[in-house]
C-alpha cells in the first residue's frame, strides 16, 4: 500500500515507489517540462532511476515528514508530477527553514494544481511541522512558477545565481514566507 503524505481538494501526495519509474521518466523526458530546469534537457533513464531511488530514500529521513511525493489526481490516481518539501540543499539538518518545489506534466499546467499543492505544503510546514520559513526558487524567466509562488502566499526575496550549478548561467529568483507572516485565512481565500 502506498503511503499518503497529504491530501488537498483534488490532489493526493504520496510516497514514491519503484513502480513510479515510468511516470517519472515520462515527466523528465518532456522538453517543455525541463525547459526551466538547470540542465534544460530530458533526463536519461539511468539518471531517472538514481533520482527515483533518492526520492524513495527521503521517506526514511526526518521520519517521513520531509522529502518528495508523487502528485496524483484524487479522483483517478493519475500521476501528474511531484512536489517536495525539504530542508535547503546547504542546510540539510535545518528543519525550520524548508524549500518547496514541484514538477508537473504539461497536461496538468494551467489548472491550479501547482498552487493547490504548494498551499497544502505551506500549511503542512507551518501547522504540522512548525517551520519558521518556507521558500521556493525558480529561474527568473519562469513567470508561471513565480505566479504560483505569489498566489500561494510567498513574496519575492532576491535574485541570485545557483552556485551548485555554475554552468547554468541562469538568473534565479527566491520567494519566501516566514511563519510570523503566515495567514491561514488568506490561503483559504486564494483556494476559493
Amino acid at each position: 500500500m502506498k503511503k499518503v503524505y497529504l491530501e488537498s481538494e483534488r490532489l493526493v501526495l504520496r510516497e514514491f515507489t519503484l513502480d513510479d519509474f515510468q511516470d517519472l521518466l515520462d515527466l523528465d523526458s518532456d522538453p517543455e517540462v525541463m525547459k526551466y530546469l538547470t540542465f534544460k534537457k530530458p533526463t536519461p533513464p539511468d539518471k531517472v532511476r538514481k533520482i527515483l531511488n533518492r526520492f524513495i530514500e527521503w521517506h526514511s529521513v526526518h521520519g517521513g515528514q520531509l522529502g518528495f511525493w508523487v502528485a496524483e489526481m484524487k479522483s483517478s490516481q493519475e500521476f501528474i508530477g511531484w512536489f517536495h518539501l525539504r530542508p535547503a540543499k546547504n542546510e540539510l539538518e535545518n528543519t525550520k527553514r524548508l524549500e518547496l518545489g514541484y514538477r508537473l506534466k504539461k497536461s496538468s499546467w494551467g489548472q491550479g494544481f501547482a498552487t493547490e499543492g504548494t498551499i497544502a505544503l505551506i500549511e503542512k510546514a507551518f501547522v504540522s511541522l512548525k517551520a519558521e520559513e518556507v521558500f521556493a526558487d525558480t529561474m527568473k524567466k519562469n513567470i508561471a512558477s513565480q505566479r504560483v509562488m505569489e498566489k500561494s502566499g510567498l513574496s519575492f526575496e532576491t535574485d541570485f545565481y545557483e552556485h551548485n550549478f555554475p554552468n547554468s548561467g541562469e538568473l534565479e529568483v527566491r520567494y519566501s514566507l516566514k511563519r510570523v507572516d503566515f495567514n491561514h485565512e488568506e490561503l483559504d481565500n486564494e483556494r476559493a
